[in-house]
C-alpha cells in the first residue's frame, strides 16, 4: 500500500485521496502540527506538539529506511 501526504489544510487539491485514498493533510503553526484524513475534512484530528512531531518524522524515517 502506498500513501501520500498533501498540503495544508483548505487546499483545494486536498480532498482527491490519491494514491488509492491513503492520504492524509498536514497543517502547522506555531503551536501545533495538526494531521487529517483528506476525505473527512469534518472528521478527528491529531495534533502534535512540534518537538513530538519532529520526533515521528525522524522515527518514521528510519523505520522505513530499514
Amino acid at each position: 500500500m502506498q500513501s501520500c501526504v498533501l498540503g495544508q489544510f483548505g487546499d483545494e487539491e486536498g480532498g482527491r485521496g490519491g494514491e488509492g485514498g491513503a492520504c492524509v493533510e498536514v497543517a502547522a503553526d506555531r503551536a501545533a502540527i495538526r494531521v487529517r484524513d483528506s476525505k473527512e475534512h469534518d472528521g478527528p484530528q491529531l495534533a502534535f506538539a512540534p518537538d513530538a512531531w519532529t520526533g515521528f518524522v525522524a522515527h518514521a524515517g528510519r523505520v522505513r529506511s530499514n
